[in-house]
């Protein structure tokens, strides 16, 4: 992982903690999908397919 990807998850992490300690039911369908659009949008050397992947890691350790 690159730096630029390091700090992305990183402020993908701080959002979504403070969306996870709120009281609200979480769409991980959903949440899933807006993490890797910012992946995407953001690092254009990156794969779609990829940053699916990415979001998907970044949530299971968010489940955990």
């Amino acid at each position: 992982m690159t730096i630029w990807e390091s700090r992305l998850a990183q402020t993908f992490v701080e959002s979504a903690i403070k969306f996870f300690n709120s009281e609200r039911k979480i769409d991980w369908e959903q949440r899933r999908y807006e993490i890797a659009r910012e992946i995407y949008a953001n690092n254009p050397d990156t794969y779609a397919e990829q940053a699916v992947k990415l979001a998907d890691d970044l949530i299971a350790e968010l489940k955990k």
